[in-house]
């Protein structure tokens, strides 16, 4: 059984990671927040780099998210289903004075482990 958006507290709705995924709390590449390199926030949501090597690979640490806390006669199914299995980045890249945005989705479900 899935709630309306009506019956979601608007809060809780807004706060809550609606994705299959999320980065690992005080992980992240590089991590290291003695000194100074910082690492995955607390939600999840957000992990900052100290840089992006050029050809080289940058591995993020990710974990499942954990359902709502508000829905009530939902199954791991229900919920699976309604997080869906794309997985949105976003990369938000500076360099010098000029910034940009790379965006892409990853679909969990096909991709090999």
């Amino acid at each position: 059984m899935l709630l309306s958006p009506a019956a979601r507290p608007p809060e809780a709705a807004a706060a809550h990671l609606w994705s299959p995924l999320k980065f690992v709390r005080g992980a992240g590449p590089g991590a290291d927040p003695a000194s100074g390199v910082p690492c995955a926030d607390a939600t999840g949501r957000t992990t900052p780099t100290s840089g992006m090597p050029v050809g080289e690979m940058l591995p993020f640490v990710l974990e499942p998210t954990t359902p709502p806390t508000w829905p009530e006669g939902q199954t791991r199914h229900d919920r699976r289903r309604a997080r869906g299995t794309v997985l949105r980045l976003s990369f938000l890249c500076r360099k010098d004075n000029a910034k940009w945005t790379l965006a892409g989705e990853i679909d969990i479900q096909t991709t090999t482990r």
